[in-house]
């Protein structure tokens, strides 16, 4: 390859590597590659429907204002045009975690809503409770502490249930 050649390549090398860190970016101010995650923020709250967010006011009455959690707040999960929110307390800002935790579990909600206005169906100090669909209905698994516990509820369209 000629000398004359090379420079040239550099310079093709060089632009496609710039042209990759803008993208990046850009990336990055959507959220594609943020490492701000775990970073507490009002918008977790705020985007939720206003009875939720009702509730976990009431909750959050010992935290800092404006509230702000992480993440791994809320997690959302529809069955059958019911829709179900579950908020994990131990993911929001709290300047006094005694109010909603302990070492070993924290608060736990499940809102429902199935076509209206949400409304409280489960509230527990366990160590996590994960959303999921069992036979096309919905359930909660919750992880706890005591061997009496229950560790799967079904929803029978009313309220969350034992088996």
């Amino acid at each position: 390859m000629s000398a004359f050649r090379k420079p040239e390549l550099v310079a093709k090398a060089a632009t496609a590597l710039l042209a990759l860190c803008t993208l990046n970016g850009a990336a990055a101010a959507r959220g594609g590659f943020s490492t701000d995650e775990n970073r507490p923020d009002s918008w977790y709250i705020e985007t939720l429907p206003p009875e939720v967010q009702a509730g976990i006011h009431r909750r959050g009455e010992a935290c800092a204002r404006p509230l702000s959690a992480t993440r791994a707040f809320a997690r959302f999960i529809e069955v059958s045009n019911v829709r179900f929110i579950a908020i994990h307390f131990h993911a929001l800002s709290c300047g006094d975690r005694s109010a909603l935790c302990t070492a070993d579990v924290c608060l736990h909600e499940i809102y429902v809503s199935s076509g209206g206005r949400y409304h409280l169906a489960l509230s527990s100090r366990v160590r996590d409770v994960t959303l999921t669909r069992i036979d096309n209905s919905a359930a909660v698994e919750i992880a706890c502490e005591s061997a009496g516990c229950p560790h799967l509820l079904r929803w029978n369209g009313r309220s969350f249930v034992g088996r």
